[in-house]
């Protein structure tokens, strides 16, 4: 499912901004 893969996507994009604080 498509939903599924976005998300991963916006998990990881959220880790990301995190990290740049």
């Amino acid at each position: 499912m498509a939903l599924s893969s976005v998300s991963v996507i916006t998990n990881a994009l959220r880790l990301r901004t995190q990290h740049l604080g």
